[in-house]
């Protein structure tokens, strides 16, 4: 689960983005001349939002999972029931000099998905930013 301070940031993050699509001169303009709000907030401001909002989340996927096996390879993340790469990495760093596959295996997997998901994440990110859509 994800920490208050998470979210807090998150909800921080995305209301300065708000603020400053809400400040755009097409949006004050528009306003000015009488567009309702609602139709501001959905034509205007939730397009860019989404980019925002799909950067933040993509980023964050990654982190987590590293988080996740770096504090399970410190015996301190996922339950001893539940697979975890950290754990794995953990219990075969010793073999390293006599079965080195069994360490390099896990490790390799970790690098590989999370570089897979940021660069996906990444990717994601430009194809739903409609600044890049002219």
């Amino acid at each position: 689960a994800m920490s208050v301070t998470t979210w807090i940031g998150i909800a921080f993050m995305i209301r300065v983005q708000i603020l400053r699509y809400r400040d755009l001169e097409y949006n004050l303009a528009s306003r000015t001349l009488g567009t309702p709000t609602l139709k501001i907030v959905a034509k205007n401001i939730m397009p860019q939002l989404v980019s925002v909002i799909v950067t933040t989340m993509t980023q964050m996927l990654p982190a987590f999972i590293s988080y996740e096996a770096f504090l399970s390879f410190f015996g301190l993340g996922l339950p001893i029931t539940v697979p975890s790469l950290g754990r794995l990495i953990s219990d075969y760093s010793q073999n390293v000099t006599t079965n080195a596959y069994l360490f390099w295996i896990p490790l390799t997997t970790l690098v590989l998905v999370s570089l897979s998901l940021f660069v996906v994440g990444q990717n994601l990110a430009d194809a739903s930013d409609p600044r890049t859509h002219r």
